[in-house]
Order: C-alpha cells, then sequence, then structure tokens
C-alpha cells in the first residue's frame, strides 16, 4: 500500500492480550493513524466483539472523523459481516493484511510493541479497573509525550498539529 499523505486516510487496528495478576485474561483494542502515529482511542475489557469495535469507531468518528481505510487482520472481530456492512454504508475500505503476516501491518504492530514494553510488562495489574487507568495513562503519555523518530521526534499530537495547521496554511494561500 502507497504511504498515507495526510491524517484520517489510513487507520491500523489490531488486538494486544495480557493478564491480570490473578490470571483473568484482558484484551485492549489498539487504532493507531498512520500518517501522524497519533492513536485515537485504545479500548480495554475482557471482551471486545465486534460490536464493541464498532461502536468505538462510532465514537471516533464524531471527535476525529473516521479514515478512508482500516487496515487490520484477518480477526473475527475485524473479518465479520457486521464491521464490513458499517464500513460499506461509511464507504470505508477495509484492507486485511495477509495471514500470518503481522508485519503487514507494521504501524500498529509498533504501537504494540511499545504499550508491551512501556506499560504491560512493567505493570502487575491486580483488577481491571486498575489496567483501564494505567493503560489509558500510557496512551495519553503516547500521544501527548512520547517523542517518535519517524515523525521527527515530537509527539504525534504535535505533529497531528503542525499537519493540519500546514494544511489550513496552504489552503488560505492556494
Amino acid at each position: 500500500m502507497d504511504r498515507p499523505t495526510r491524517p484520517n486516510e489510513r487507520w491500523s487496528l489490531d488486538f494486544v492480550h495480557d493478564r491480570l495478576r490473578w490470571g483473568r485474561r484482558f484484551r485492549v483494542l489498539t487504532i493507531v493513524d498512520e500518517y501522524s502515529r497519533f492513536s485515537p482511542e485504545i479500548e480495554i475489557d475482557t471482551s471486545l466483539p465486534s460490536g464493541r469495535v464498532i461502536a468505538v469507531l462510532e465514537r471516533l468518528a464524531a471527535s476525529y472523523g473516521l479514515p478512508k481505510t482500516l487496515k487490520c487482520d484477518n480477526g473475527p472481530e475485524f473479518a465479520c459481516l457486521k464491521l464490513a456492512r458499517w464500513a460499506a454504508d461509511r464507504n470505508i475500505e477495509l484492507h486485511f493484511i495477509d495471514p500470518g503476516k503481522p508485519m503487514q501491518n507494521g504501524h500498529v504492530e509498533s504501537f504494540n510493541s511499545r504499550l508491551r514494553e512501556e506499560c504491560l510488562n512493567e505493570n502487575d495489574f491486580q483488577h481491571l479497573a486498575e489496567a483501564q487507568d494505567l493503560i489509558r495513562k500510557w496512551h495519553r503519555f503516547y500521544n501527548y509525550e512520547r517523542a517518535h523518530s519517524a515523525i521527527g521526534w515530537i509527539p504525534p499530537i504535535a505533529y497531528l498539529q503542525s499537519t493540519q495547521e500546514d494544511q489550513l496554511s496552504s489552503e488560505n494561500h492556494g
């Protein structure tokens, strides 16, 4: 696929799995804008079926709009008729990576790696509420403070804001 040339052109989605101290599994839905590296949302719960994925995307539509393309693996939450219909109704292309080729979704895999190294492996969550709280704090740090080499060693929000300012400037002078 060609590289995105602006925000909201393509978002990558994936899941990360972890366990609470006492063994209960939980999942994290991760979403990353491939252009800006900004992560508009992260959802944490014990179950995140396709209906919940759609609900998260609907919430994002109000705040950020929706991308032209959603890139994801072939997991049942993504490769289901319910999500396909939802996307078609909104003129969103679903792009599925090849099975067994997670690096075809490298932006979200990189995000997931940072999440694992900097948050999940550093914490021993006792309760789901604690996991949700600490993962959301890390998510805010990732978007608003953590510098990224791929975007000039600035946080994603700064890159996103500079991109939007550049776009407004070119529209006003174009």
